[in-house]
């Protein structure tokens, strides 16, 4: 699903591209959450005072004293001086000449403005010098992740904070694509980049910084973008790249990596492969090891059930509270995960505004903290018991990071949950999937009675579909996550309210990513088309019938053989049902004829009378293993260069 605008990743702020009532326009009645006094992290230094006006992108911008040599995350120029402004959220540091030129969004704002979408394909751990991440703008000095498609870089703690911008390489069933636009991403150009628009410099060995678009290359200031064309050529390339809008996939049921064959990698999830059972937030570069005589203390953060119950937090720092404020919770460690969280439930604290304000920047949400709470948990409400201290998704800001003294039992964080405080009624964002209308999202307000139908019913007249019946359309919930973007069609008589709260429950960080269309009811006719080889060369297409359906028990109403390619061994499947597609898909591949494996791909429908006249695309094969084992780089430069449907291994 995507909102009726261009298709693309960010929407600069500030953009001709940008529609009234568009993503990037800050909801109307919130107020910008106060920043937290909380010191800054190695090399900078604490300052309150803050920049005159509101901020920038959805950054919290803070002015801090410089310690040791820093870099315009903007001009990427070095900062003179002793001042600097700080985001408290995504670490952009900026001079105070360059916070009106602001254009790249927030981490806690990046996810509204991603008008289509689509999920990264990330590749195995590895070590890339001299690259920042995306998320926390920080240098990947230890093992990271790499998106196979698009140059998204992010450390693993990171990975579920990234947004679901990759490129859009495909048409999805019956959705019609505008123009095709840039598809900007930001920073880790090479340090002789040139913009487009001034001819300076514009890339960085120093910072996250500059502009890159991810199809035809072209590199510029994030301000200088603004300047340049929103339509793409797709560069020097265009006569051999085969376009988004001339390529078809119906991939419902199949993940990116299936789609664009990249072999799954066992990159683990956040928390997994620490070996350490004790290990929360290990000190280095921006952490501070405190001390049982510090003024701090450390907290371990969840946002909701499902990190509660995975024992997955973040770890933040804040001021020790007087001791009229500090809070005492026993609870036996024989307690089961459900008494924790009712004890949690019971147990409302007054702690510091503070203390709530990082425990949002820690999940990246920049919303008033006083529609949240934060609960105190005992140490047997947290899932691994007292004897498996969890993992931690250490990287919020520096200045939020902590870890603790060496053998200090005392000073082990303690363990909190922050909750969202529950309403009568809230505002709800509808996105009008790919309907043709003018606006990106209409906002209505949700109260208990409130039904997907009901809802329906009243979107329709603000978008101009008045005339047509509520039975045409439905209303699809959409996550966005960084690893797979899912959706689900809601029920007619499914209570919103009910189940904005249930999501929040979850996972607070989840409700930003989550999204809820009005799509039009069609019914769309599966087709998927799976390449199948392997199997004994020279027979005939009845004999490869029989022999897939001893050896998958292919299903005669909804698998049939539409090519045969004799002398290969091969054929092509047209499949007419999502399901069983996914399934021969996956069980194909664990099955062997003759001895020998068989080996099953997703095909795309190329469309020829859509290319242009002077395209004549180029398809790619690589050995992963040839050149020194360098043909896995010659794969992920190709996918880039070019649409990811034209290489093979």
């Amino acid at each position: 699903m995507a909102a009726a605008a261009e298709p693309g990743a960010h929407a600069w702020l500030g953009d001709a591209s940008l529609r009234l009532d568009s993503p990037a326009q800050p909801q109307a009645g919130r107020r910008r959450p106060r920043a937290a006094g909380a010191a800054a992290g190695a090399g900078v230094g604490r300052a309150g005072a803050r920049p005159p006006g509101p901020t920038t992108s959805g950054h919290g911008f803070r002015k801090v004293t410089l310690t040791k040599p820093t870099f315009c995350h903007l001009c990427s120029d070095f900062i003179w001086g002793l001042a600097g402004f700080l985001c408290d959220v995504c670490n952009f540091m900026s001079h105070e000449k360059c916070l009106k030129h602001v254009k790249a969004p927030c981490a806690s704002l990046a996810p509204s403005l991603v008008r289509v979408p689509v999920a990264h394909c990330f590749g195995p751990r590895g070590l890339y010098k001299r690259k920042f991440c995306a998320v926390c703008r920080k240098s990947l000095d230890a093992p990271a992740l790499r998106c196979e498609v698009c140059e998204l870089h992010v450390h693993l703690d990171c990975v579920p904070f990234a947004c679901s911008d990759c490129r859009q390489c495909h048409r999805d069933g019956h959705r019609d694509h505008d123009a095709h636009h840039h598809h900007w991403r930001e920073g880790n150009l090479p340090p002789g980049a040139r913009c487009e628009v001034c001819r300076k410099a514009c890339g960085s060995f120093d910072v996250l910084a500059g502009v890159r678009c991810e199809w035809c290359g072209v590199q510029a200031h994030s301000v200088c973008s603004a300047a340049l064309a929103p339509e793409c050529a797709f560069g020097r390339l265009r006569t051999m790249v085969l376009p988004p809008a001339c390529v078809r996939l119906f991939s419902r049921n199949f993940s990116k990596m299936h789609c664009f064959r990249i072999p799954e990698s066992a990159a683990p999830e956040p928390g997994e492969g620490d070996d350490s059972p004790d290990a929360i937030a290990p000190t280095g570069p921006g952490r501070e090891a405190l001390g049982p005589e510090s003024g701090k203390q450390t907290l371990k953060i969840f946002d909701g059930n499902d990190s509660l119950q995975r024992n997955l937090f973040r770890v933040i720092t804040v001021p020790r509270p007087a001791r009229s404020e500090e809070v005492l919770v026993r609870g036996s460690p024989q307690a089961t995960l459900a008494q924790a969280l009712g004890m949690a439930l019971a147990l409302s604290h007054t702690c510091p505004p503070s203390w709530q304000e990082a425990a949002l920047r820690a999940y990246y949400i920049m919303e008033d903290p006083c529609d949240f709470e934060l609960q105190a948990l005992p140490p047997s409400g947290q899932a691994g018991g007292t004897e498996a201290q969890g993992n931690a998704w250490s990287g919020g800001t520096a200045e939020e990071e902590g870890g603790r003294g060496a053998g200090s039992r005392e000073a082990m964080p303690e363990a909190w949950i922050i909750r969202a405080v529950p309403h009568t009624q809230e505002v709800l964002k509808i996105y009008p999937a790919w309907l043709k209308v003018g606006v990106a999202y209409v906002s209505i307000r949700v109260t208990p009675q409130s039904t997907a139908q009901t809802v329906v019913l009243e979107v329709l007249p603000i978008l101009g579909r008045q005339a047509e019946g509520p039975e045409s359309f439905q209303l699809v919930e959409v996550l966005m996550g960084s690893r797979q973007v899912q959706q689900m069609v809601l029920e007619d008589k499914e209570p919103l309210l009910h189940r904005l709260r249930d999501i929040r429950q979850t996972s607070l960080w989840q409700m930003s990513q989550t999204r809820f269309y009005v799509a039009e009811s069609r019914v769309v006719t599966p087709r998927v088309s799976l390449f199948v080889a392997g199997l004994p060369p020279g027979l005939s297409s009845q004999e490869y019938s029989s022999l897939l359906d001893e050896a998958v028990a292919t299903k005669a109403g909804l698998v049939s053989v539409s090519h045969v390619y004799s002398s290969q061994g091969a054929v092509v499947l047209d499949v007419a049902c999502f399901a069983e597609a996914e399934r021969l898909y996956m069980l194909v591949r664990d099955t062997a004829v003759h001895s020998r494996p068989l080996t099953a791909l997703v095909l795309p429908d190329v469309l020829p009378k859509k290319l242009p006249p002077d395209c004549c695309p180029l398809l790619v094969f690589v050995n992963p293993k040839s050149g020194g084992l360098k043909g896995r780089d010659l794969l992920c430069s190709f996918r880039k260069l070019l649409n990811p449907h034209q290489v093979f291994e």
